[in-house]
C-alpha cells in the first residue's frame, strides 16, 4: 500500500470518528458485549465435557467448579440437562447479539450515508450556476450515488471486520486461559505445519 493511500485511509477513519463518535462507541460496546457472550458460549462447553468424562464430577475443571457454585446458589443440581441448558441459552444470547451487531452496522452505515448525501447536496447548492450548465447533471448525480454507496459499503465492511477481529482475539484468549502450555504448543505446531 502506498503512502498516499495510507494517509487517505487514516483521514477517512479520523473523519468518521470525529463526525460519528456516538455510533462508533455504541458499536464498540456491542463488540465487547458480543465478545463476552461468545466467550461464555464457548466456556459453557467445558462442564458438558467434564460431565461426559465423569458424571460424578469428582475432579472437575475450574470452569465447571465455578458453574457448579452458581448452580448451587439458585438451587439447581448439576446435571447434563442443566449444563446443556446453560450452553443453549449462551448460544441463543450470542446469536441475538450477533444479529443486533449486524443491524447496528447497517443502521450506522445509513446514518453516515445520510450525512454524506446532505453534505454533498449542500455543497452542490452552494455551487455557481456555471458548474451545472457546463456538466452533465445525470452523470454527476449517478457518480455521486455510486461513490457514496461504495463509501457506505466500505465502512460497513470495516465494522464487520472489526467485529471479526474482536471475536478472533477472544477465541484465542479462551484456550490460553484454560491451558496456556497446550495452546502455545498447538499454535507453534500449526505454524510449523503451515510452513
Amino acid at each position: 500500500m502506498s503512502k498516499y493511500k495510507k494517509i487517505n485511509l487514516i483521514l477517512i477513519f479520523k473523519e468518521f470518528f470525529k463526525n460519528y463518535p456516538k455510533e462508533f462507541f455504541f458499536l464498540f460496546l456491542l463488540l465487547v458485549l458480543e465478545g463476552i457472550i461468545a466467550t461464555l458460549s464457548v466456556i459453557t462447553l467445558v462442564p458438558i465435557a467434564d460431565f461426559i468424562v465423569d458424571s460424578n464430577l469428582i475432579s472437575p475443571s475450574k470452569v465447571t467448579r465455578h458453574i457448579i457454585i452458581y448452580l448451587d446458589l439458585i438451587k439447581i443440581k448439576p446435571s447434563f440437562f442443566s449444563f446443556g441448558t446453560i450452553f443453549i441459552i449462551a448460544n441463543i444470547l450470542k446469536g441475538l447479539i450477533e444479529v443486533g451487531i449486524r443491524y447496528s452496522i447497517l443502521k450506522i452505515k445509513h446514518v453516515i450515508l445520510r450525512g454524506l448525501y446532505f453534505d454533498s447536496l449542500k455543497t452542490f447548492f452552494k455551487a455557481k450556476w456555471i458548474f451545472f450548465s457546463n456538466t452533465d447533471q445525470g452523470l454527476l448525480l449517478n457518480t455521486m450515488n455510486r461513490e457514496l454507496n461504495n463509501i457506505g459499503d466500505t465502512l460497513s465492511s470495516f465494522a464487520t471486520f472489526a467485529a471479526q477481529i474482536v471475536q478472533i482475539i477472544i477465541y484465542l484468549i479462551i484456550p490460553l486461559w484454560l491451558n496456556p502450555f497446550l495452546t502455545i504448543m498447538s499454535v507453534l505446531l500449526s505454524i510449523l505445519f503451515a510452513i
